[in-house]
């Protein structure tokens, strides 16, 4: 039987394990063995070293830099193995980059690597990056999906929340005023050659813009860096905190645009808005594998994630696959699979017509709900993207 040693790491909320569990069960039906790697298993050194005396692999994958980041007898496990890795970055790559071992990976000539996104724009960055540092980059473009969820799914009439919002957001953001909510987040770059008042601006335009964007490439383009500089640590984390701080601030701004609707949200900081934000209840810290029931008994999902404009965060599969209708932000990739009022609903990034969105669309939101589902259980389950992977890595035509 072919193999397939599977690496992830245990994150606290079960977002790894999840996605390991989806991607095992979809290698599983195509004829593999996948075998579970998790560092902090007891026995992880020993499986490792037997891996390495043995040729029953077909090739590695590893959930993130993180899962691979780990060494035995002092070499990194992606060297240990001599097989080849398909490393699937799960969110934007700045969030990884700060990583020695990412970078090294990176650099890494002598042995066959593919780094999977789930957005294309974010890829093609990379690539842009690496090949400006004469690396070769070798990436396929993964985009997310979704279970095939064998649980009953709630009917329409039998969904008691009204719109579900999943999210963290910061106590230190001040919903009105951006600009020394983002000075006090980002201040601690001022010895940069970029002043903090022009990094403010970009954010101020990012956040104000309709259109999609990408946001580490509009925050370099509008502070006019060249793209490399996502390599250089303290660029990385600048941009990294200030990818994260849109994200915080977007979710705010959202959720108090949608007045006289009924919001659930899951995450921490919203307890910090209960005056502000009077048609809320939030739960809190919510696990991964949790969104699944809520999303079951949720009409509306509200995806705020700006990261994204050509692919789809997870969360917009996971709403679908359980009948929720996704409320997401306008890119192509999203209106080219689930149109919009047809299999999803959109609104424009700076949340300007959010409340258009649902509004125009009442009287479809029973077939929108369907087809969303429909849709996502037929084209984008994980055995979609499994198959990709599995061609490309084995250099195979999919199956």
């Amino acid at each position: 039987m072919k193999s397939i040693a599977f690496f992830y790491w245990e994150h606290e909320d079960g977002v790894t394990q999840k996605f390991y569990e989806m991607m095992s069960n979809s290698l599983q039906k195509f004829g593999y063995n996948v075998i579970p790697m998790c560092p902090s298993a007891a026995d992880f050194d020993s499986q490792c070293t037997r891996l390495a005396c043995s040729a029953q692999l077909d090739f590695c994958i590893g959930l993130t830099p993180q899962s691979v980041n780990i060494s035995v007898n002092g070499t990194p496990i992606w060297k240990y193995l001599d097989y080849p890795f398909f490393i699937y970055i799960l969110d934007t790559p700045i969030y990884h980059l700060v990583s020695a071992s990412m970078q090294e990976l990176l650099l890494e000539k002598n042995r066959k690597i593919v780094f999977g996104y789930p957005d294309a724009n974010q890829m093609k960055i990379m690539s842009k990056a690496c090949k400006l540092h004469k690396i070769k980059h070798e990436s396929l473009f993964i985009p997310f999906a979704a279970p095939r969820n064998p649980n009953k799914i709630n009917t329409w009439g039998n969904r008691d929340i009204e719109i579900s919002v999943f999210g963290n957001v910061g106590k230190e953001i001040s919903a009105h005023n951006l600009e020394s909510s983002a000075h006090d987040t980002l201040k601690k770059y001022s010895n940069t050659d970029i002043p903090i008042t022009r990094w403010v601006e970009c954010i101020h335009n990012y956040i104000n813009s309709s259109l999609p964007m990408n946001v580490t490439d509009s925050l370099l383009h509008q502070s006019g860096v060249e793209i490399n500089k996502i390599f250089d640590p303290i660029w990385c984390s600048a941009l990294t905190d200030a990818d994260s701080f849109i994200k915080r601030f977007r979710r705010i701004q959202i959720v108090k645009s949608l007045k006289g609707k009924k919001i659930n949200t899951y995450g921490t900081g919203w307890d910090n808005y209960d005056n502000e934000i009077s048609n809320m209840v939030h739960h809190g810290k919510t696990p991964y594998q949790k969104q699944f029931e809520i999303f079951n008994r949720s009409k509306i999902s509200v995806n705020i994630d700006p990261n994204w404009d050509f692919g789809v965060h997870d969360r917009v599969f996971n709403a679908a696959s359980v009948g929720a209708i996704s409320l997401t932000q306008r890119n192509p990739y999203i209106e080219s699979i689930l149109p919009d009022g047809v299999g999803c609903l959109c609104y424009a990034p700076n949340g300007s017509d959010i409340a258009d969105a649902i509004n125009d669309n009442t009287s479809l939101l029973e077939e929108i709900s369907y087809e969303g589902h429909r849709r996502t259980q037929l084209f984008h389950n994980w055995d979609y993207r499994t198959a990709e992977i599995i061609a490309y890595m084995t250099n195979s035509q999919p199956r």
